[in-house]
């Protein structure tokens, strides 16, 4: 990294300082504890050094390396003031906590005691905690120098302490600008006093391709090219599109262009073309200009004698593409700033122009983009293979091509990766020399402008100084490390990476918004759901500019003594550092003899900030060695990840860790936390995630005020068995509070937590006394809550029904709350805040359970925002009326979308006046309410209105009376597409999917059947209508018809569908009224399916023309066929167990034999279960059957004469089956003569001995012989041999 580079993230990093400790509290206690003084002092220091860097550096800092040398020193300075500040941030906590402000071990403060007063733990929980007690802890760490006590605060030490940095600060940055001032001099003298004009060097590209083959783009080059060519694409822009091209630098993203620009394609169907590198910034005048330069190929240029203006440029470019098809490709795009400018002489064009984007960032193809863009990857294996063996100048062959696949796997697939290392390989084709470079970094090299790292850090420079810092901290994963979101913030976190939000966010927002900016700007990848990757080369870039502060082990030590960052991958890395010690097989430790040459664990890494250590080097087994804690670390430490661990004399020494901010024990086997945890103050993340044996947590870590997040698993509320949570202040989650008269658990702990948010659960509300406690608990304060829980435990009688109306009382929420569930509450009415004075305007879910005295519901329809509303468990609730709604001209539930009222055994009535209620509503359940009669959808509005819009799916279930009490109209509304009603536990009516079933009610019903009616015409979506309901229920289709006009018609579209191509109708309840209504129904289904319907005793197929495939199955009652023009159409027919229709159809297709040979069919298949069908008049007029099955025909033995000759009327019949016919003894004797059958089957005929004497068709090309007679099986066999071809399966 140059110098500006590093001036600049020194600039930052102060920035980071002033964020966190000036203007604080902190600046008071250093007042108050005599290092006043000192403090300001070191602040002026700072200022001072910002300023200096900001003024003198940037990007005409000189390029000296003494300088570099004192950059690095300055920020070292500016590590030591952080470190300084944080540890007096730390004393402020601790004198918080402790009481242990005073100097020299003197009395404390006024003020501290008044503070202290009010956020101690109580002493009797605490028994003075903070004094060290001897445990099995500390007997573990004897003789290893280990001390788990917190330091104390020394006021003349700190004050030196302060004085030597803000020295040290004075002296480097007095050094820093004394050469900064000489460079300025010298330059000055060297160009005659005059000060340069500082010319921004602009990177340009052009149109012409600057390779001579594109590799592996083929197919990314044709979709473009289809997609700019299409004329009936709409857009946002009058007259031309915009498709951006995403990518990493030199992934090929301005290859790829030039590759669309100049193909033969695009040059044929667009009359002018242009091209513009944009680059840093968007200089609309200068971008123009170039655009009319590239069409005029600089030829004719006009000669201004001055810089033309804005409205010139633009004006001489809209007379270039006016009325003509352009394509403009701007390539290298970094700002969308002035975009509307540039494009606005392209509506001028002609429709179906295009405008071609490069850039590095989604963001800027999403402002400009009227496409989705393409993201640009690496090349594949085998295209980047190619494209490197022409980059190195060797083939396939070559003796150095096994070296150099190894080098290409380390470029991902980045052409100018392949580009800048072939540069280096091509000088020298000995083998020796491209050793170096597999071995080598290609970051490490010493690259042109135009190379691969250089063309990166263009992309990283472009960042603000916060996201460099956040992405440079990547530097210290492993390279190909999945991370999530949550890793990553917490991190950043830990380091005061993130500066302090404002007061609607938190550090995890702000952290949010910085990767989801990285994410745009391609610095992270998502790879999977929740987890992320920085790309290969990016990864390269982190450690290019992190300068060895972020290290990951491979196994070479010493590590840089500049490193402030460790990842320790292995459990052998962290053994050759001395990190391990070994264990017995009990798990004890073992003394370690520190070999004289090892690795001095971590002691000369003196601003050590983080130290990661990966699952695989924390695994302990019988034997071998573990991490130890140990208190001579580095006490600057601000993140320590150890998972794995198994024992907490591990984490004995951890509270010498002062700076402690991210403790991460993910997988590990603790039963329990040490007591060292709780003296890290400045601790904000505990991750105990996957710690199946850890169920509670210390008492005393209620003492850390910074803390604001616990990750553990899902259902595990540690916090709630802590004791006085409401000391930490700090606090951000706290999903489960259980009140309790205990002290320490009384719910004014949730007082002084006003940043809680998302989901709070407060739980056993009968341990509450009064509205005055309740109001303790300042929920109103709470603006970020979004889910609220107030309940009361099940059957607790502790509080009479009014006390607990004056609690919930003062509970009242903050506005914001968008989910309140309340529960266990047995008061007869409800709160103000919920009722007159409704106040919560945000609230999206309510949930009223168990609310068993509640006579009377509250006004909820004046919820503007409400979604859905769940009533549940109200035993004194008989009514619901016009109070429920809204008052005046407000319309009740302008917004609820789902509403659940179940278990109301009193209810008996539920009324509404206005029709305009529940506009919204799409879906409603009414479940156990035995008493209820009447609901609003079940009723018309005098207006002849439907109630429920919207309605489109209901469940009734467990309310006899409602359904009982009148005639069921099936659907109500036209757009109910889903329906449920079930009594007793049975289901009676179901709509769903296109399938309709209506049950029988297993139930006396004292008034006769019910009367359910059939609104065919607003069931043309159904494909199934399955009808059992017979005795108990009268099924029928309804006489008059609904005009369409009465009915809203944006959701007629919905319900009256297309007709289904099958439609299937079944059942007992199933009447000849009913069909003919279905099949009247204005559906055209090519397949009708009637089954199990032993009622209906007619079938009149005129109504479906479209009619192909028909099956009858079990109508034993169906004796009458109708439209004998429609059966004739039938190309597929089965009947079965329908004894009457072979006589029906013969009456049906004439009376007299002289009309049979007018008549002829279209039938091609046909499947019987009898053989009258074979009857010469039927088989006269099947001229088109190619199929006849005989299925399950159990009284034949043999075909008569009369069948036989009636068969050989099948004169197109290729495909003849005897199927489970078990009595039939043998096959037509005359089989031989069907001299177009090709297919012979005889599946389960038990009795079929041998095949017809005669033989069979010459022209049979397959017997098919399952589950038969063995003589059967060898008669065929037999004759296999004969001249007739024979094939023979399932022997």
């Amino acid at each position: 990294m140059d110098v500006a580079a590093a001036a600049g993230v020194v600039g930052g990093f102060l920035q980071v300082v002033f964020d966190k400790y000036y203007g604080s509290k902190l600046e008071q206690w250093a007042a108050r504890s005599g290092l006043h003084g000192d403090f300001l002092s070191l602040k002026n220091q700072l200022h001072m050094v910002r300023a200096m860097l900001e003024a003198g550096g940037g990007g005409n800092a000189p390029h000296n390396d003494s300088l570099r040398s004192l950059i690095v020193e300055l920020k070292s300075a500016a590590y030591a003031a952080d470190n300084v500040l944080d540890e007096m941030e730390y004393y402020r906590l601790k004198e918080l906590v402790e009481d242990t402000s005073g100097r020299d071990g003197g009395a404390p403060s006024s003020s501290a005691r008044q503070v202290v007063g009010r956020i101690l733990v109580p002493a009797p929980l605490l028994s003075n905690p903070f004094k060290r007690a001897r445990t099995g802890a500390d007997e573990a760490l004897q003789g290893q120098g280990a001390d788990t006590d917190t330091p104390n605060f020394d006021q003349d030490a700190m004050s030196s302490k302060i004085k030597s940095i803000s020295c040290c600060l004075e002296q480097i940055a007095g050094m820093v600008r004394r050469i900064i001032e000489l460079d300025k001099l010298v330059s000055m003298a060297s160009l005659g006093h005059v000060q340069p004009e500082v010319v921004v060097s602009l990177r340009q590209t052009s149109s012409f391709p600057t390779e001579t083959k594109l590799f592996g783009r083929d197919e990314s080059t044709n979709n473009i090219i289809n997609l700019m060519l299409r004329t009936d694409m709409e857009s946002r822009y009058n007259n031309f599109n915009v498709l951006p091209i995403v990518g990493i630098g030199g992934v090929g993203k301005t290859a790829l262009a030039q590759s669309v620009y100049n193909h033969q394609r695009v040059v044929d169907s667009f009359q002018v073309r242009a091209w513009a590198c944009v680059s840093d910034t968007l200089d609309v005048r200068r971008v123009i200009a170039d655009l009319i330069d590239s069409i005029d190929g600089g030829q004719e240029t006009p000669k201004f004698h001055r810089v033309p203006s804005l409205d010139a440029t633009q004006r001489t470019l809209l007379r270039k593409i006016e009325g003509k098809r352009f394509l403009i490709v701007l390539d290298d795009v970094w700002v969308s700033s002035h975009w509307e400018k540039l494009c606005g002489p392209f509506s001028a064009g002609m429709s179906g122009s295009m405008v071609l984007v490069t850039t590095r960032q989604r963001k800027i193809a999403k402002a400009m983009g009227t496409f989705d863009s393409l993201t640009l990857h690496g090349l594949h294996d085998n295209e980047f293979w190619a494209f490197f063996l022409q980059c190195t100048n060797i083939t396939e062959d070559h003796s150095l091509a096994r070296i150099g696949r190894k080098i290409a796997l380390k470029l991902y697939g980045n052409p100018l990766a392949a580009k800048t290392m072939g540069r280096f390989l091509s000088e020298n084709h000995e083998e020796e020399h491209w050793c170096k470079f597999l071995n080598r970094n290609i970051w490490e090299l010493k690259q042109e402008p135009d190379d691969v790292m250089p063309v990166l850090l263009l992309s990283y420079q472009h960042l603000p100084l916060s996201l460099q810092r956040c992405f440079t901290y990547c530097a210290i994963f492993p390279r190909g490390y999945k991370f999530t979101e949550q890793e990553l913030i917490f991190a950043w976190m830990a380091q005061g990476l993130v500066p302090t939000p404002g007061e609607d966010q938190t550090l995890e927002d702000v952290g949010k918004e910085y990767l989801n900016e990285l994410l745009s700007c391609s610095f992270f990848h998502i790879i999977e759901s929740g987890h992320y990757m920085i790309p290969g080369l990016l990864h390269d870039l982190a450690q290019l500019v992190a300068e060895g502060e972020f290290q990951a082990t491979n196994g070479k030590f010493p590590i840089s003594v500049e490193a402030c960052h460790l990842y320790i991958s292995h459990s052998d890395h962290a053994r050759d550092m001395g990190l391990c010690h070994p264990l017995d097989c009990s798990g004890i430790q073992m003394k370690r003899r520190i070999q004289k040459n090892s690795w001095a664990g971590l002691l000369h890494l003196k601003n050590l900030r983080t130290i990661m250590f990966s699952a695989s080097s924390s695994i302990w087994s019988p034997g071998s060695e573990v991490v130890f804690v140990q208190s001579n670390w580095p006490s600057t430490i601000r993140l320590l990840s150890l998972p794995c661990t198994f024992r907490k004399e591990q984490l004995a020494a951890v509270s010498s860790f002062i700076h402690l901010r991210y403790l991460d024990l993910r997988w590990s086997r603790l039963e329990e936390l040490p007591e060292a945890v709780c003296k890290l103050y400045l601790l904000q993340v505990l991750n105990i995630k996957h710690c199946p044996c850890l169920l509670h947590l210390p008492p005393r870590i209620a003492n850390l005020l910074n803390f604001e997040h616990l990750i553990a698993d899902e259902g595990k509320h540690l916090l709630t068995g802590v004791p006085c949570v409401g000391n930490m202040t700090s606090l951000l989650l706290l999903d489960k509070f259980c009140v309790r008269k205990t002290r320490g658990f009384d719910i004014g702990q949730l007082k002084r937590l006003r940043n809680l948010r998302g989901l709070l659960k407060v739980q056993n509300l009968e341990n509450v006394d009064g509205n005055e406690e309740a109001a303790k608990a300042r929920l109103s304060d709470k603006r970020h809550l979004t889910e609220l829980w107030l309940s009361w435990s099940a059957g607790s009688c502790v509080q009479e029904p009014s006390e607990q109306y004056h609690v919930l009382e003062g509970l009242a929420p903050h506005s914001n709350v968008s989910c309140l569930h309340i529960t266990g509450y047995r008061g007869s009415t409800t709160p103000s805040w919920l009722a007159s004075n409704l106040s919560l305007s945000s609230l999206e879910y309510l949930y009223l359970d168990y609310c068993s005295e509640l006579e009377i519901l509250p006004p909820l329809g004046l919820l503007p925002h409400l979604r859905k509303l769940h009533i549940v468990n109200m035993h004194a609730l008989r009514r619901i009326g016009s109070e429920f709604y809204s008052s005046g001209q407000v319309v009740g539930f302008p917004c609820l979308e789902g509403l659940f009222i179940k278990t109301m055994p009193e209810l008996e009535d539920w009324n509404v006046d206005d029709s305009n209620v529940f506009p919204s509503l799409t879906s409603l359940t009414v479940e156990d309410c035995p008493k209820l009669s009447r609901i609003p959808s079940f009723l018309w509005s005098r207006e002849n209105k439907y109630w429920f819009p919207k309605l489109g799916k209901i469940n009734i279930k467990y309310c006899p009376e409602l359904v009982l009490s009148e005639a069921l109209l099936i659907p109500r509304l036209p757009w109910l597409l889903d329906i449920d009603i079930q009594i007793w536990g049975q289901t009676v009516i179901n709509l769903r999917g296109g399938c309709l079933e209506v049950s029988e009610i297993n139930a006396n019903t004292s008034s006769g059947p019910i009367n359910a009616v059939l609104q065919l015409h607003w069931l043309k979506h159904v494909s199934s209508f399955h009808i059992w309901a017979q005795d108990s229920l009268s099924v029928h289709p309804c006489k008059q018809k609904t005009e369409p006009s009465a009915c809203n018609s944006e959701h007629m579209v919905n319900s009256l569908q297309t007709s289904a191509e099958k439609v299937e109708v079944t059942g007992y309840g199933i009447t000849d009224e009913l069909l003919s209504a279905i099949l009247e129904n204005e559906i055209c289904p090519s397949s009708l399916s009637i089954s199990d319907c032993p009622q209906i005793t007619s079938l009149d197929l005129s109504p479906l023309r479209s009619l192909k495939s028909l099956v009858i199955h079990n109508c034993v009652s169906l004796r009458k066929l109708f439209d004998r023009q429609y059966f004739t159409a039938l190309r597929d027919l089965e009947v079965t167990n329908a004894s009457s229709f072979a006589e029906a159809w013969s009456e049906l297709l004439g009376s007299r034999y002289a009309e049979w040979g007018q008549v002829t069919t279209s039938l091609e298949s046909l499947t019987v279960d009898s053989t009258l069908f074979l009857n010469s008049p039927l088989c006269a007029v099947l001229t088109s059957l190619k199929k006849l099955t005989i299925h399950s025909d159990f009284r034949v033995t043999s075909l008569s004469r009369q069948q036989v000759q009636a068969l050989l009327l099948l004169t197109s019949l290729q495909d003849l089956g005897f199927i489970q016919c078990c009595n039939l003894h043998s096959l037509p004797s005359e089989l031989h003569k069907i001299y177009t059958l090709k297919q012979l089957e005889i599946d389960s005929c038990p009795c079929v001995e041998s095949l017809p004497n005669n033989g069979l068709p010459e022209k049979l090309e397959k017997l098919i012989i399952r589950g038969c007679n063995r003589r059967l099986y060898t008669g065929a066999s037999m004759m296999g041999s004969t001249s007739t071809k024979v094939h023979l399966v399932d022997r």
